[in-house]
Parts: C-alpha cells; structure tokens; sequence
C-alpha cells in the first residue's frame, strides 16, 4: 500500500516516525536437523538459507505447489496471459524480495510498471480523471476539495510518529499502544477526515478501514532497504520466484504434505504429517513455522503456545477478498474519452468492483489485461471485446 496514495507524502510520514533500526540478530542455536512448515515464500526463504549454512532441512507443504499467497494463473487466458492471484507488486525497496530475485537469476524479468496515462475514478456516480483543481465530489471539506490525497498526511502521521519504530526489542512503547483500540478508519475520522473522504480512500486503497491502526501503522512503518521509486512485476507471474526457491530446494521439499500435529519440547520437535501414505512422524532439533493462522488453528499444537499467542491465533482473522480478472482484444482504455488511461492502479470506484489494475503492461502479447479487487461483494459485467474471465484463484465465470 506504501506510496499508492501520495508517495512523496508517505515516505514523509515514515521519515518522521525516524524508522531506521534493522531487526535483532537472532542468536546461534544447537542442532543441525530443522523442519520448515509451509512452502510460501518466507519457509522457502528460511529453508534455503539454512540449506546453504549446512542444516539438514525438510519443507512441508499442504499444497502440491510452492509459493502460498503468491500464485499466478494462465488458464484460461490467450496468447501467453496470465494474471496474479495474489502478490502484484514488488516495490523496489523490498530488500529481501529484490535480494532473493538475484539470487534465483531472475533479474532478467524484473520489469517496472511504468504505463503512463491518467486516473479514472468514479465517485457519486461522477466519471472523471484526477482533477487539477477542486474535486467535484460532495461531503468533502473545502481543504479536502482541493487535494484529498495530499489529506493522508494530517489523518494519518500522527500515527507513524507515534507507533516509532517497530523492529526495536520494547515494541510497542506506550506512546504505539495508544493506537491499539481503534480501527484505521476510527483514526483517521478522529483527525478530522470526513466520510467523503473515506470513499476516495478506499477507491485508491480498497476497504481497509476496518483494521486495528496499531497494526497496520507498524506494518507501513517498517524499515525497507531504500526509498520507494518503482514498483515491478516478473515477465511470465510472480510465482516464478518461489517456483525457483523450491528447485534450488529439490527433494527438501514435501507437497501434499499438510502437517497435523507439532509437539515441542526444550530438546526437539515432533511434527506428524499426513500424506497420500498416511500419517508420518518427522523428528527435528527446531521448527520454523510459517504457517498462516487460520491453517495453523487446524494443528494439535501440543504444549500449546502461551495464553497470549494462543489468543492471538484463535482470534486472528482474514477479510474475504475476490478478483475478478478480464482479458480484452484490444487496451480500449488508451482511447478514453477523457484521454489515454494508464498506470497500475488505473481506475477507483466507490462501487463494489473498488479498484481496477492495468497488468497489461508486462503481457507477452499487445492484448488488455485487467483486475478488479473488492471486498465481500459480487457483481456482473458487461465488456464489449472481452476474451476470457476468471474468478481468483480458480474459478470461472461464464463464457
């Protein structure tokens, strides 16, 4: 979400949270057999590193491909399209992505969303381009008017100077815990921001409003390795990355392999797993589990964890979120009526489709590619020239 909104003004407001501090080195522990839960992007991460330091590592994996929530989908789409399911961008400041992309020797088909063209949004049923003088939207304060965008700093930079820097051991000092009881869109309405506003928002930014401030402020407020510039795609789906992880990985890692049990102990761990085989003890001296928590809910963790982490799992939840993906003959957007349209995130509505993205940009062949992301909604379309449709992550509207 970093620099969606206004980028100068963003990378202003973690400029004043002063975040700088690189994470603490983890200390050297005993052992050299360790079991890597999950094969997304950070187990396979993780396995590979220890893999080079010399461990003896297994990943296991409940999918039959790696990668998690970074999946890209080619059918039903022509002439070589495809479409992300998940992960879309890859800011350039993401040290560790960016890292990992050299180290796979896939630098080759780092490519930057650079299409050029102007913003469409459609707002109180109002159809326009991003206006150079006052917003023709009603509700909005007359300061709004004149810039809305450019309002992120005042509603939200109270926020980054108080959550301060994340990454430090006495995270969350008092002065972030303050954040903790509100909503983002509770925060930002308690610095003056109007509901007008909340829809031009959520049209850049999609429904978040409804996340804990501490949280989401702490996210956006982590440390990266550079100031953000670029955003980049890889030429052929983001899941090439871990795809490449999981090879350099060879029979390390498991498919099909979804772990039901984890019992701990001071001198080891025990994780059961279950295949096409049945069930299977594995034994390790450590386990790194990188398990989402709706999936790790699911394991007999035996001793549980704390009553505070064991809470946090119960408890943590994930907003249903859908996409629809549509493949044109032609990019009909760069003939609009109110002139070329372009860039990433091309279109927002206060509609249920929310927000379109142009991902044409990095298609093997000069056809339209579009996505639209929304929450909690369905809806149906009409589009003259469309080719294909898909739903996120596999199933297909009607042809």
């Amino acid at each position: 979400m970093a620099g969606l909104i206004d980028r100068r003004a963003f990378l202003t407001l973690v400029a004043m949270a002063g975040v700088g501090a690189c994470a603490q080195p983890i200390a050297r522990v005993s052992g050299k057999r360790v079991v890597v839960l999950g094969a997304g992007l950070s187990g396979l991460a993780a396995a590979w590193n220890l893999t080079n330091r010399g461990y003896e590592v297994r990943v296991f994996e409940a999918q039959d491909i790696p990668g998690g929530r970074v999946k890209t989908i080619r059918a039903p789409f022509k002439n070589g399209g495809y479409a992300e399911a998940g992960a879309v961008r890859i800011p350039n400041n993401h040290g560790y992505t960016m890292k990992y992309i050299k180290f796979m020797g896939l630098e080759s088909k780092l490519v930057a969303y650079e299409d050029d063209g102007k913003h469409l949004w459609y707002l109180q049923g109002k159809r326009f381009t991003t206006p150079e003088r006052e917003w023709p939207l009603e509700g909005l304060s007359q300061e709004e008017k004149i810039n809305p965008l450019a309002m992120l700093g005042r509603y939200w930079g109270p926020g980054f100077q108080a959550v301060g820097d994340p990454t430090r051991p006495e995270f969350p000092t008092a002065s972030a815990s303050t954040l903790d009881p509100y909503t983002l869109a509770e925060f930002f309405r308690r610095n003056g921001a109007s509901d007008a506003w909340f829809k031009v928002f959520f049209a850049q930014e999609g429904t978040i409003g409804r996340v804990n401030t501490l949280a989401v402020t702490a996210l956006e407020g982590a440390p990266n390795g550079a100031e953000f510039t670029k955003t980049y795609g890889l030429v052929g789906g983001n899941d090439q990355l871990p795809k490449a992880l999981a090879r350099a990985l060879g029979k390390r890692v498991s498919y099909n392999s979804p772990v039901v049990r984890l019992a701990h102990r001071s001198d080891g761990v025990t994780v059961t797993v279950r295949n096409r085989s049945g069930q299977h003890e594995v034994q390790a001296d450590h386990c790194i589990c990188t398990l989402p928590f709706p999936l790790l809910r699911q394991v007999e963790i035996t001793p549980a964890f704390s009553e505070p982490k064991m809470k946090a799992i119960e408890g943590y939840g994930l907003a249903p979120i859908s996409r629809i993906y549509l493949q044109t003959k032609t990019r009909f957007w760069r003939n609009d009526p109110l002139g070329a349209l372009g860039g990433l995130n091309m279109v927002g509505t206060d509609t249920a489709a929310e927000r379109i993205w142009n991902t044409s940009q990095l298609q093997p062949d000069p056809v339209g590619l579009m996505q639209s992301g929304y929450h909690r909604a369905w809806c149906t379309w009409t589009l003259a020239g469309r080719t294909s449709w898909t739903v996120s992550p596999e199933k297909r509207l009607p042809q």
